[in-house]
């Protein structure tokens, strides 16, 4: 019999069995890292025995390791586990009423570390992206896990921003996405991403989409202008992808770069965070543990919409009743 249940451990000890019962809603937000945001988790638990509100209370600042389990889902015999990763309790929420209510929220442990918390000033030479992302991991406790191409840096300043927000703006002018899981620092390419093996979403009567088509802000190609530190010349460098739509705006970015190979990185990057959302969509449906942040998608059975997408973020939920719905908001997977 198809069954999703919750995992959840609570400072290191399994309470799985202990909110089972008391269990109405488990919600995990899966984000894929490209606007710098955080993943979350939302437990909703009936405490009609006013134990949660008391002796079982939870504390802000313990850690929680959640996990998604799914037996006989798409077949007899399918055991799939979403693992969500470790969070610390950031909020709990108490609702008196005709029943009880406790919800507590947790974000990803590290995000209450220094790498959120802690403005910084301070400047790397001779360096590159993936050495930055290991220096902040270092400082955060963290194990990088660092996906994408090298990215050669002269000089990069951080000027009065935390880490993360640091990492991601430069990333970002790169084309990579940053984002805390568990106990790691996650940097990868979006284009690569977009690469991958894309799941296949078909119509059916159990799911529901709303998609949408944008033709006025969408760019033919980007234009980088940029000053050559060594020789002081200007040098003027146009990205335009193969597949670059016939008509459309030119994008201008004007901001320092150290060579042609910088430009044509950060051209490619300006203009598909532009064009991504030229196609995008809302699905939702059956939960489906695959679905993940950052992961490629295709659609069928939806006309002008069955493309192949990427998945900015996924929301999974179980409900106490062992129901699990997945829904996911997607953009246009680019090519570069």
């Amino acid at each position: 019999m198809r069954r999703a249940t919750v995992s959840l451990m609570y400072e290191g000890k399994d309470i799985s069995g202990d909110i089972a019962p008391d269990l109405l809603s488990f919600t995990f937000t899966d984000k894929s890292g490209s606007k710098g945001e955080a993943d979350d988790l939302q437990v909703i638990i009936s405490d009609r025995n006013r134990v949660w509100q008391d002796a079982w209370c939870p504390q802000r600042g313990h850690a929680m390791q959640a996990g998604i389990l799914c037996t006989d889902w798409f077949e007899p015999g399918d055991c799939l586990e979403l693992p969500c990763g470790t969070f610390q309790v950031d909020e709990v929420e108490f609702e008196a009423g005709e029943t009880d209510r406790i919800t507590i929220k947790g974000v990803p442990s590290a995000v209450k570390t220094s790498i959120t918390g802690q403005k910084k000033t301070r400047a790397w030479n001779s360096t590159s992206l993936q050495q930055i992302a290991a220096d902040i991991a270092a400082e955060a406790g963290l194990t990088l896990l660092y996906r994408g191409e090298a990215v050669p840096l002269q000089r990069v300043e951080q000027r009065q921003e935390p880490d993360l927000a640091f990492l991601h703006r430069v990333g970002g002018e790169y084309g990579c996405r940053v984002k805390v899981y568990a106990d790691k620092l996650v940097v990868y390419s979006g284009t690569e991403a977009d690469g991958l093996d894309a799941i296949v979403l078909t119509r059916s009567v159990t799911s529901n989409f709303r998609g949408k088509i944008v033709t006025a802000e969408v760019y033919s190609s980007c234009v980088v202008t940029f000053t050559d530190p060594a020789s002081g010349k200007d040098f003027r460098y146009t990205y335009t992808p193969d597949d670059a739509p016939k008509t459309g705006k030119v994008l201008t970015v004007n901001r320092r770069v150290e060579s042609v190979e910088a430009a044509q990185r950060m051209a490619r990057a300006a203009l598909r965070g532009k064009n991504a959302g030229q196609m995008s969509g809302e699905w939702e449906g059956m939960g489906d543990p695959r679905l993940r942040a950052g992961g490629a998608l295709t659609l069928q059975g939806y006309g002008r919409w069955d493309a192949r997408y990427s998945i900015k973020e996924a929301t999974h939920t179980v409900s106490g009743d062992g129901g699990y719905t997945t829904s996911i908001s997607l953009e246009s997977a680019l090519g570069y």
